[in-house]
């Protein structure tokens, strides 16, 4: 499956009023991007364990330390994407994902992500 179902998914959970889809929409969104990258970077030769936690956190570096302007802000977005999954997720207190401004927010970075690193793939 290609990581840009989940974005998609995202775009019809964001629609919705509910508090659960909205937060699921934040969570989709994130893990369309980390998909997205995750298979771009195996087409550069930089493989992930399926299973390792790590690969989270240190995907992003990846983009960080390659020097390309375009590759960094990736890096930075996948990081605030997985910020906001967590909270989506874990912390049912905080309001921020109760306005559906702020989704759509996190739907455009992932949104963002897929078009840098679409913009990093030679023609």
């Amino acid at each position: 499956m290609d990581g840009r179902k989940f974005i998609d998914c995202a775009e019809r959970l964001s629609g919705s009023r509910d508090a659960a889809d909205l937060r699921s929409a934040v969570s989709r969104a994130y893990y369309g991007a980390y998909n997205v990258a995750v298979e771009f970077l195996a087409q550069c030769g930089i493989h992930f364990s399926k299973n390792a936690a790590q690969a989270h956190e240190k995907m992003p570096d990846c983009f960080d330390n390659s020097n390309i302007p375009q590759a960094m802000e990736i890096g930075g977005l996948l990081r605030n994407l997985r910020s906001s999954r967590k909270i989506a997720d874990y912390d049912m207190d905080d309001p921020i994902f109760d306005n559906p401004t702020n989704v759509m927010l996190r739907l455009d970075d992932a949104r963002d992500v897929v078009r840098l690193i679409e913009a990093l793939i030679p023609v």
